[in-house]
């Protein structure tokens, strides 16, 4: 840990790769502040103080039509986080019907924040790329 990071906390914000919801981008917020644009198969490392924070997706220009999840968590010091942050798009059978009727509507994205355990976290975290946050 370098000396920045003593008696902070430290959270991955991680979106594994999913051939759904591709090329949609949500914004990932902290406490209300727009952290970093997260896209398939992403990461971004934050350090924080600890206390309590509320981490949100929220829509962009490359998510325009989804809906955004809320997480609350405590940070401790010295503690790591990894948040993984999934889209999804619920199919329904009207939806195909509408595919085959050449309209735009094919699904509603939604989107959900998770806390995952480390074991599952590294592995996944892997395969991604890091991106920079704001």
């Amino acid at each position: 840990m370098s000396a920045e990071e003593e008696s902070q906390a430290i959270i991955y914000l991680y979106r594994p790769s999913a051939s759904c919801a591709a090329l949609a981008t949500p914004w990932v917020t902290l406490n209300g502040y727009k952290m970093v644009l997260l896209g398939n198969n992403q990461y971004t490392r934050l350090v924080v103080r600890p206390g309590l924070y509320m981490v949100q997706t929220e829509r962009s220009d490359n998510w325009i039509d989804g809906q955004p999840d809320t997480l609350h968590f405590s940070a401790e010091i010295w503690g790591i986080y990894f948040l993984k942050i999934s889209l999804q798009i619920e199919w329904h059978l009207e939806d195909l019907f509408l595919i085959l009727c050449a309209r735009c509507s094919i699904g509603e994205d939604t989107s959900k924040i998770e806390e995952a355990d480390k074991s599952i976290a590294i592995p996944e975290l892997k395969k991604t790329n890091f991106v920079s946050p704001l």
